[in-house]
């Protein structure tokens, strides 16, 4: 478990992803996000800017695989409804 937290720590990439998939967990789990969901959109739209600034990055496949990351975990989070 030590290796997996350790490897996310150096990624802001992972670790927003990782956030954004533990915020729908826990809206899963419990039915609502509550008091945590300012902190969800937030990590939300700072996705969604981070892959708006990759697509505009003008030297392509760069940032290819963390580009389509994130594309990933915002499809979950937009499809997703808690309950």
């Amino acid at each position: 478990m030590d290796d997996c937290i350790a490897s996310v720590s150096y990624s802001p990439v992972a670790l927003r992803n990782i956030l954004l998939i533990a915020g729908m967990h826990y809206a899963s789990s419990i039915g609502h996000l509550a008091a945590f969901e300012s902190t969800f959109l937030f990590h939300k739209v700072q996705s969604i800017q981070t892959v708006n600034k990759w697509l505009a990055d003008s030297t392509p496949g760069i940032h290819t695989l963390s580009c389509i990351t994130h594309i990933i975990t915002l499809a979950f989070t937009e499809s997703f409804t808690p309950g």
